[in-house]
């Protein structure tokens, strides 16, 4: 599917919802060039982000990173996001990375 079917495709969906779309954003990434990610996948990231966004938002005080070494998720986290997320003592560059992880969560 090329870039503009899947955007008019895509919005045509959001409308039918009574979703209201900006016409202005550019088109979307080519069938070949997209990786679909499967459910599981998508719980991983959310989980990931929303322990480092909550960090970043919380500080080192917060329960984060105690419930991802509770659950056994640490293998969810990328390296520098389990670095971020376990470190005692962040950088302000690192937790404002990671606060603006919320735009991906």
């Amino acid at each position: 599917m090329s870039p503009e079917s899947r955007k008019t495709s895509s919005e045509a969906k959001l409308r039918a919802l009574g979703i209201p779309v900006n016409q202005h954003l550019p088109r979307i990434e080519t069938q070949e060039a997209t990786t679909i990610r499967s459910n599981d996948e998508v719980l991983r990231r959310l989980v990931a982000l929303w322990a480092v966004v909550g960090k970043a938002f919380l500080g080192a005080e917060s329960r984060f990173a105690a419930y991802i070494a509770e659950q056994g998720l640490q293998d969810w986290l990328s390296e520098r996001e389990r670095d971020f997320l376990f470190s005692k003592e962040a950088t302000e560059k690192d937790s404002i990375h990671f606060s603006w992880q919320l735009e991906a969560f």
